[in-house]
């Protein structure tokens, strides 16, 4: 398992720097005037390089996503047997209910809980990795651009986490109550089963007046959703704006002003861009990261639910033993006939 994951983050991170070094190569050997056999030479050595360091991913890559799907499933397993073992009385309270609903979506793909803090760790790695070479890079030429970048990519950041925690707490969190309201009420209006019932106690209007409210509900949180991410995509846009006009200024001007061949330009522009998009990617991804903690956070209270388990019966046994009448029954006599004897 530690190879394939030093292999992978390896060649995911190299391979992502060869085409601006093939192009580098290009550019400086035709700038030397040097022989179309050595120009063809050089780019069939580093094609062979990048084929052997694609394969080597794509089969990493397939040997991890595999045991990350056999994560998940183990944690399905251990909802559906934390389901089968809970007193069923308390799968009948709300917050057990929205215990449960959070926990499943932990463990509903690739993209939550579970799996998506395996994913992201090892993208993290790769990343990470991406970042330090092309930092080695540019600052070989000017430091003070990567501490513009820097600065920069945690602006931007700052505002994809604060935008997710806020829209896990105000949109996701509250939507776990309402998927199953809905569920709910679609299953009550769709099936025939129900439909007795439903004429007998001539509920249909109050039925579609509770299913329209909780889906205005839930759709009014889905828009807060989507409004909070609108904002956050124009204010991060602004910053990639800023960010791009400081670093292809900054190429320009070495290329006028302090003689940089055309060669180093092509291949600092692929890597100042490589270098700034990734860098951003790393601190969008520990933002991520941060919400695929609290989900898995969520799968953990719903599955080490035992002290409030004890709780909830212990109130229950409770209720019960207030709520209880006594009946006397006195003076009850009570005759059977004699059965015949055969």
């Amino acid at each position: 398992m530690h190879l394939l994951l030093i292999l992978y983050t390896l060649s995911a991170a190299i391979i992502e720097y060869i085409p601006a070094i093939v192009n580098s190569l290009i550019v400086l050997i035709l700038e030397r005037n040097c022989s179309i056999d050595r120009l063809a030479i050089a780019i069939f050595i580093m094609f062979i390089f990048a084929v052997v360091l694609y394969e080597l991913g794509t089969y990493t890559k397939s040997q991890l996503d595999w045991r990350y799907f056999y994560a998940r499933i183990k944690f399905i397993n251990k909802i559906l047997n934390k389901l089968m073992s809970m007193d069923y009385e308390l799968l009948e309270q709300p917050e057990v209910l929205d215990a449960q609903q959070k926990a499943l979506r932990t463990t509903s793909g690739s993209n939550y809980g579970i799996q998506g803090m395996l994913e992201s760790s090892v993208n993290n790695m790769v990343n990470i990795l991406k970042v330090v070479i092309a930092m080695f890079f540019v600052a070989t030429q000017e430091p003070w651009i990567v501490m513009i970048v820097v600065v920069l990519t945690l602006l931007h950041f700052m505002v994809v986490d604060y935008t997710k925690k806020k829209d896990k707490r105000k949109t996701w969190d509250m939507m776990s109550s309402k998927w199953r309201k809905i569920n709910y009420l679609d299953n009550m209006t769709s099936d025939f089963t129900y439909g007795k019932e439903v004429r007998l106690f001539q509920i249909q209007d109050w039925l579609s007046k509770k299913q329209k409210k909780e889906n205005d509900a839930a759709h009014h949180l889905i828009c807060g959703s989507q409004n909070r991410w609108m904002v956050a995509g124009g204010i991060n846009q602004i910053i990639a704006m800023l960010q791009g006009v400081i670093l292809y200024s900054w190429l320009i001007y070495s290329v006028c002003q302090k003689n940089m061949s055309i060669a180093s330009f092509v291949l600092y522009l692929q890597v100042v861009k490589t270098f700034s998009d990734t860098l951003s990617v790393v601190l969008e991804e520990v933002a991520d990261t941060r919400r695929k903690s609290a989900e898995v956070d969520d799968y953990r209270s719903f599955i080490e639910f035992k002290a409030k388990e004890a709780q909830y019966k212990e109130e229950h046994d409770k209720l019960k033993i207030e709520n209880t009448e006594k009946y006397e029954l006195n003076k009850i006599a009570a005759r059977w006939p004699a059965k015949a004897v055969a």
